[in-house]
């Protein structure tokens, strides 16, 4: 080619190397989401496990959550530090006693040294959550639970004190002080009662979080009727307002306004009502739970041994959405909707969450009390002070719990058979 040749494909030469190093930058990226998926990888290696205070309202999707953690935990992806409670599913004594047991239920986490629970002493017959989850908050599922996480032992040597148990926003601030600045992620799936106490007890705490990852709220992005059974995803508890901001909507004002003060702001993700009313447990995912189950168990004992394993975390699935079936149907509701699941997903698996930065505001007064709202116009936007899941890859989300419970349950199984 001559000289003119060239300096005439010259435009397009350029082109085509941007668009290489383009491709070579989608390739990077790509790879780095891949390897939040496998706790093999070296991303996580280098990373190490992630420390994690999972702030909770025991509740039946709360268990799920837990459960999901102690996967995790059982992976060397999780270090779960301590469990806070919070009334809101249930008062604070019950919600306390269900944390316990549905932590220890698993014997590594049961059998972890340090690992520390926190109380709140409110209680929660102000807001309460009509008793959809049952007198226990679990729907009456605790007993069951406590019995095959220690059959062996007493209900005291399972469950501490409740009275000399530390507060839970004094040990979100002992937690918070005793690790590294951005090493904890808190898990908020309750009320925010205690972020908003710790926050009162030394201001800009939270700014020494990795992240918060809040389930609550519910802004409608996707429409008025988005949810799987048509449900507006504004509100649950109130048309226009989710239970966790509604029940104490002061408190998450607070936490969100402690994003707009801070120099150095805490980084919010808000997986509110348009995830997670996209995200159900049904009987069929509970059957392909139970499958996978079946096949693990077989592939780690011969088949005579699997036969006798106990699968306790399937027929506890079963018995949730069984136990939940009368109260579903009364909301026409379908399935069980993986509230907190969705926080504890967006924390192991980010690159399923399709985020978008705005300003979170929460109403405090009047028929606006617990409504969550933002202005998404870039003109009118003030200071950002959080990241709000707006979508889910809802498939494989799916596909991730059933992969992470399964791995747990087959644990329990083993557990069970003393193999």
């Amino acid at each position: 080619a001559t000289p003119g040749t060239m300096r005439s494909f010259g435009p397009f030469l350029h082109v085509a190397v941007a668009l290489i190093a383009l491709c070579n930058i989608l390739v990077a990226v790509s790879t780095k989401k891949a390897a939040f998926t496998a706790p093999e990888t070296e991303v996580l290696q280098e990373v190490g496990r992630l420390k994690v205070v999972l702030d909770c309202d025991p509740g039946v999707d709360d268990v799920l959550a837990l459960w999901w953690l102690a996967s995790a935990e059982q992976q060397g992806i999780v270090d779960l530090l301590a469990v806070t409670t919070v009334a809101g599913n249930a008062g604070g004594k019950t919600a306390f006693r269900n944390a316990v047991i549905a932590t220890k239920f698993h014997a590594l986490l049961r059998d972890k040294d340090g690992i520390q629970f926190g109380k709140n002493g409110q209680d929660a017959s102000e807001n309460p959550s009509d008793g959809f989850f049952g007198g226990d908050g679990m729907s009456n599922l605790s007993e069951l639970m406590l019995e095959a996480a220690m059959p062996d032992r007493g209900l005291d040597a399972l469950i501490p004190d409740f009275d000399s148990a530390p507060e839970s926003a004094e040990l979100l601030v002992k937690v918070l002080l005793e690790n590294e600045p951005e090493s904890v992620t808190i898990i908020a799936v309750g009320p925010l009662t205690n972020l908003a106490k710790a926050e009162e007890i030394s201001p800009g705490i939270l700014s020494r979080a990795r992240e918060v990852v809040i389930m609550g709220g519910g802004f409608g992005f996707h429409g008025p009727h988005a949810g799987v059974d048509g449900y507006s995803a504004r509100g649950n508890v109130k048309t226009m307002a989710e239970f966790n901001f509604w029940a104490d909507a002061g408190s998450a004002e607070k936490v969100f306004n402690s994003a707009k003060r801070a120099s150095h702001a805490p980084d919010i993700v808000l997986v509110p009502l348009d995830v997670t009313q996209q995200l159900c447990l049904t009987y069929d995912q509970n059957e392909q739970i139970a499958k996978a189950v079946d096949a693990l168990t077989k592939n780690r004992l011969n088949h005579a041994a699997a036969a006798k394993a106990p699968n306790v975390v399937v027929h506890l699935l079963s018995e949730m959405v069984k136990r939940l079936e009368e109260p579903l149907v009364e909301r026409a509701q379908r399935c069980l909707y993986l509230h907190d699941p969705a926080a504890v997903g967006f924390l192991l698996y980010p690159q399923l969450f399709h985020l978008r930065k705005v300003q979170v505001s929460v109403g405090t007064e009047g028929p606006f009390t617990g409504h969550s709202y933002t202005d998404l116009r870039p003109n009118l936007q003030g200071p950002s002070n959080a990241f709000v899941a707006g979508g889910v890859e809802k498939a494989e989300f799916l596909m991730a719990l059933r992969r992470d419970i399964s791995l747990l349950a087959v644990e329990k199984a083993l557990e069970a058979t003393d193999l």
